[in-house]
């Protein structure tokens, strides 16, 4: 069975994310990922992610 991810881009804890709980809690197999919960930067253009060595 496949897994099911769920992402929320909301900062707030408002309508999406309690959808998504209820989402989360009636489907097994579910991963709830909260974008607010991370400390995601804006791109500052440095190009430093061009320069790493894959």
């Amino acid at each position: 069975m496949k897994k099911i991810l769920l992402i929320s881009g909301s900062n707030r804890n408002g309508n999406t994310n309690y959808l998504l709980n209820q989402i989360k809690r009636a489907i097994d197999k579910t991963e709830l990922i909260l974008l607010g919960e991370y400390n995601i930067k804006y791109c500052k253009g440095c190009l430093a992610c061009h320069k790493i060595d894959k």
